[in-house]
C-alpha cells in the first residue's frame, strides 16, 4: 500500500509543477511492474531491472540500529523507475546510458561489498 501512496503521490507532483522535476523510484519488481504508472506512461524516461543476488539496500532506520550490518540482500529483483515532467526531462536527460550506469554503479557498489565480507572473513 505504502508503494502505492508513493507513486500516486509523485505523479500529482510531476503533473502539477512547470518547474523541473526528476524522481528516481526503486521498488521490488512485481508481477506487473507499471501497475502504479497506468495513465502516466509519459512521465516514465526510462526503466532498469537489478536482479535478486546483484544488489542490496542500506536500512532505512540508520538512527535506531536492529541488527548487525546496514545492509540487507532483497530476494527478489528490483525496479528503477525515472519518473520526469517534460522540464525535467529537458534539464536532466536520461539518455546516453544513464539509466543503465546507476544500474551498474549499484551492481559494483554490491561486488565490492560482497568482496570486502568474503576477505574478511577468511
Amino acid at each position: 500500500m505504502s508503494i502505492s501512496k508513493t507513486f500516486e503521490h509523485i505523479l500529482s507532483v510531476l503533473n502539477a509543477s512547470a518547474d523541473p522535476l526528476s524522481f528516481i523510484v526503486i521498488v521490488p519488481k512485481r508481477d506487473d511492474p507499471l501497475i502504479h504508472l497506468r495513465g502516466h506512461l509519459r512521465l516514465l524516461r526510462a526503466a532498469e531491472t537489478v536482479n535478486a543476488g546483484e544488489h542490496m539496500y542500506m536500512m532505512g532506520m540508520q538512527h535506531r540500529r536492529t541488527g548487525s550490518s546496514l545492509y540487507w540482500e532483497p530476494k527478489v529483483a528490483s525496479e528503477i523507475y525515472w519518473l520526469q515532467n517534460d522540464a525535467g526531462a529537458e534539464m536532466w536527460p536520461v539518455g546516453n546510458g544513464r539509466s543503465t550506469s546507476i544500474a551498474q554503479a549499484w551492481r559494483l557498489h554490491f561486488e565490492r561489498y560482497r568482496s570486502r565480507i568474503a576477505w574478511d572473513e577468511e
